[in-house]
């Protein structure tokens, strides 16, 4: 994993004769991850940034949270959004979610997380549409007793669920739902509606476990793969030191040349 200055910017990510696809992560990417998830701050400047840099390049959205929640924060009909790590989606004139049938196993869990609120204080449980996150950054208790407690839960639904781990919370999710999954389709829905471009290179951000399976399939598609904070044991090719240097590089790339424009 090699650091990305921005005195390399130009090498890594030349400006001429490339068009970027943006893909990010929103908390630890955009903003800074806060006590609880409603306590965010959004830069003043960032729907701006955001704008110019769907304008020039082309911007996704990709996060944990759910689209609805997003929308609080940040002008979403923008760009194209994927939310609870893609079981949502949501662009200009486009929106799908997964079938409600599909979440019984879900809400089964949420009524057996009762008791994990009164055997662990300190932890916050947030139902999503499509996951539950288990935010345990408060958390009055033992880390690997809570996470056995909840491995317990999830072995009562293994073909429905999976367990993702991020920074201070655990995450039901759907068990085929994942960010390199969102990456995928995304790319196949502007193939189809739009028939490529020119030198396309394609970009994902992120800061934690949640976002390992969209460096691995950027990685796969011959992309750059970007973490927020070095970690020797991610897939990322590169990392940031904070979601300070993420707002220059995305500063950066939002002064691409837009001519290069997506093939209509």
């Amino acid at each position: 994993m090699k650091q990305l200055l921005s005195s390399h910017f130009q090498r890594v990510l030349p400006l001429d004769q490339t068009h970027y696809q943006v893909f990010s992560d929103f908390d630890g990417t955009l903003v800074n991850i806060a006590s609880a998830p409603h306590k965010i701050y959004v830069h003043d400047y960032i729907p701006e940034l955001l704008a110019d840099l769907d304008l020039n390049c082309q911007f996704c959205l990709v996060s944990g949270r759910a689209i609805k929640d997003l929308n609080t924060f940040l002008p979403i009909t923008d760009f194209n959004v994927y939310g609870c790590h893609g079981a949502e989606f949501s662009a200009k004139g486009e929106s799908y979610s997964r079938d409600q049938k599909v979440n019984a196993a879900l809400q089964a869990v949420a009524i057996m997380l009762g008791d994990i609120l009164f055997a662990f204080p300190g932890v916050l449980i947030e139902e999503k549409p499509h996951s539950i996150a288990i935010h345990y950054r408060n958390l009055v208790g033992d880390v690997e007793l809570l996470k056995t407690k909840l491995n317990d839960i999830l072995n009562c639904y293994p073909e429905q669920l999976r367990l993702q781990a991020g920074k201070k919370v655990f995450e039901f999710c759907l068990r085929h739902i994942c960010k390199g999954d969102a990456i995928s389709q995304q790319i196949k829905r502007e193939a189809q509606s739009k028939g490529g471009v020119n030198k396309v290179k394609r970009l994902f951000i992120g800061d934690d476990d949640t976002d390992e399976s969209g460096f691995q399939y950027i990685n796969a598609i011959d992309g750059i793969s970007i973490r927020v904070g070095r970690n020797v044991q991610s897939a990322a090719q590169y990392y940031v030191n904070d979601v300070y240097e993420v707002h220059t590089l995305l500063h950066y790339l939002s002064q691409s040349n837009s001519e290069m424009s997506w093939a209509s």
